[in-house]
């Protein structure tokens, strides 16, 4: 007896719910961080933000190299509109304001196969770190060009921020039936 009701009817397939799922993620580590201490290095921790909730990593102390190895993780309800911000500071106590180090934000748009995979990953991505944005606009510029002395200079500081290393998992929403499903003891 099928679970469905009938012996001669096909099954459908079990959908996923679009974009819904829970996006792991793990803070492996970062390299070549700047260092704003004056003992030549820097108390590094990770902001991460993600459909809403905004997570904190434990702060490293004394370290440009920082290696973590926190898992968080984040309930996505749609993730062709979500993104994943992550941010690099510096831990400075509690009565001072901590130093920014450098940020990056990924699109969950971006991650191939997130709407059509049940699970996807681990997936190990090192991204460059960059230097805060300092305008609302786009900072593409509309036409190719070449670059002028402040794009190389915004470069290069981009370049100075570090690179952060993490490990991505996505789990989509369980699964649904198209149809409810009748149990095989229920009479048609």
């Amino acid at each position: 007896q099928q679970a469905d009701g009938g012996a001669n009817s096909t099954p459908k397939p079990m959908t996923h719910p679009k974009g819904q799922g829970v996006l792991q993620v793990k803070v492996l580590r970062a390299q070549h961080l700047r260092a704003v201490n004056s003992n030549g290095f820097s108390d590094p921790y990770v902001s991460i933000e993600c459909a809403g909730h905004k997570l904190k990593s434990n702060a490293i102390k004394r370290t440009i190299n920082p290696e973590w190895n926190e898992d968080f993780a984040f309930l996505v309800d749609d993730a062709e509109t979500q993104d994943l911000h992550i941010r690099v500071k510096d831990h400075e106590g509690l009565l001072k304001r901590n130093k920014f180090l450098g940020e990056v934000t990924i699109s969950l748009s971006e991650i191939s196969g997130l709407e059509s995979e049940p699970t996807i990953g681990p997936h190990t991505l090192t991204v460059d770190l960059h230097a805060e944005a300092s305008g609302s606009g786009s900072s593409a510029p509309s036409t190719p060009a070449p670059l002028s002395a402040e794009q190389e200079a915004t470069n290069a500081a981009r370049a100075a921020c570090g690179s952060i290393t993490v490990e991505m998992m996505w789990t989509a929403a369980p699964a649904q039936s198209p149809e409810p499903i009748r149990k095989a003891s229920q009479k048609e």
